[in-house]
């Protein structure tokens, strides 16, 4: 317990301190999974104000999972909402792991994260706030041992 508490105060600090050498970053932000077990119905909502319709932006989902974590891949669902009801849902599959059971992503201990872009040079053509809502569709509920999930939006350069 107190291992996990360390570890979690470094890695947000870490992510604090790396934040100041990255310009391009325009919003971030992970949400713990409570009890590392995600249900269907556990929806995370980020909400983004957006003024720049002149800027191109990438979006990113941030994952991170423990090594206990049962399957290779985990299936998402993005759902973005708008002003004037502008809507989109898209189904995502991420690749965690190698045939072998090597996971990609960036390894300390037992915790894994990725960073994975899903929109690239995505133009907001109206300017105000922006919600993002991600699910987990995969056939377990509740998924077991996804620590945190998040977006990230960067200005494209």
């Amino acid at each position: 317990m107190i291992r996990n508490f360390i570890f979690s105060f470094f890695f947000i600090l870490s992510i604090f301190l790396l934040s100041a050498c990255e310009p391009n970053r325009f919003f971030e932000e992970n949400q713990t999974i409570e009890s590392k077990k995600w249900k269907y119905d556990d929806a995370k909502i980020f909400y983004i104000d957006i003024k720049d319709t002149t800027a191109f932006y990438t979006v990113f989902i941030n994952i991170r999972h423990n090594g206990n974590y049962r399957y290779s891949n985990l299936f998402l669902q993005l759902e973005s909402k708008g002003p004037n009801a502008i809507k989109g849902k898209q189904l995502l599959e991420f690749r965690l792991a190698e045939e072998d059971g090597k996971w990609l992503g960036q390894g300390i201990g037992n915790l894994f994260s990725y960073q994975i872009p899903v929109k690239k040079d995505l133009k907001i053509n109206k300017a105000g706030r922006y919600e993002f809502i991600l699910t987990q569709e995969m056939r377990d509920n509740p998924l077991l041992n996804v620590e945190d999930i998040g977006i990230r939006i960067e200005k494209s350069k």
